[in-house]
């Protein structure tokens, strides 16, 4: 959806978060050495029409955004939720929208289901560390370094954007690094199929809730196989410290 920028709700919610991070700091989630991490952006589409669905799955998740294996010896999954700024943005408008979502069930109000979103989203941050928000100007910079020159991006490419630049902020990280993990990746959470398109025709791996699991039993294993799909970021090859060959002997 393409809608006019109104900066209020990034005004409430100054403080609440300085932009997404991918490398170890002291104020982000722990990192799990041996495991995987997995950036999950988030989508409007989701946030209005599946909320108990992102509830669901947060339920689920420990403060740092750990997920319970199934079995002791299992790789450790770690799971970060992303909010565009872009979906900032959108949430902001929408909230005093007059128009309807036809989602299941029916149709409903798209205003009260912004307001929920902005609500439940601002309780999550308030708790715990595995919430993230991408700041206006990350935001800016993504969307003026992967969008096409001289071409103001639309909402929905901005937030593709942003989950590119978690995912090239990622392979830096893992190249310099700076991360434990021995794979990390993102993955766009959207409802709509033809953003999907959009995202996977440009690296960036994307499904909707209905293929997305949200609780256990079956979370800590799903989430390994997506993470698998993401394109795992492979470490540069070892440097080889072994002496020279010998010259060859004289004829």
């Amino acid at each position: 959806m393409s809608m006019v920028v109104n900066v209020g709700l990034e005004a409430r919610m100054s403080g609440c978060g300085a932009g997404v991070r991918v490398q170890h700091h002291r104020n982000e989630p722990a990192q799990h050495a041996g495991g995987v991490r997995l950036y999950v952006i988030l989508d409007t589409s989701v946030l209005l029409s599946h909320w108990s669905f992102i509830q669901a799955l947060h339920r689920n998740l420990g403060q740092d955004g750990a997920v319970a294996p199934l079995q002791p010896g299992s790789p450790e999954v770690q799971l970060l939720l992303v909010v565009p700024w872009a979906v900032l943005v959108e949430l902001d408008k929408l909230k005093e929208e007059r128009s309807v979502l036809r989602i299941q069930g029916g149709k409903k109000d798209v205003a009260p289901l912004a307001r929920r979103a902005i609500k439940g989203l601002a309780a999550m941050l308030t708790k715990d560390r595995c919430l993230q928000y991408q700041s206006e100007t990350d935001a800016l910079k993504a969307n003026k370094e992967l969008g096409a020159k001289g071409k103001r991006a639309l909402n929905d490419d901005s937030i593709i954007y942003c989950g590119m630049d978690v995912q090239r902020r990622v392979r830096e990280a893992h190249l310099q690094g700076d991360l434990k993990a021995t794979k990390s990746g993102a993955v766009l959470l959207s409802k709509d199929n033809n953003m999907c398109l959009k995202a996977q025709a440009n690296g960036l791996k994307a499904v909707p809730p209905a293929h997305f699991p949200a609780a256990q039993p079956h979370l800590h294993q799903r989430l390994l196989a997506i993470s698998s799909e993401t394109s795992p970021v492979k470490q540069p090859p070892a440097r080889d410290t072994s002496p020279p060959p010998p010259p060859p002997a004289p004829v």
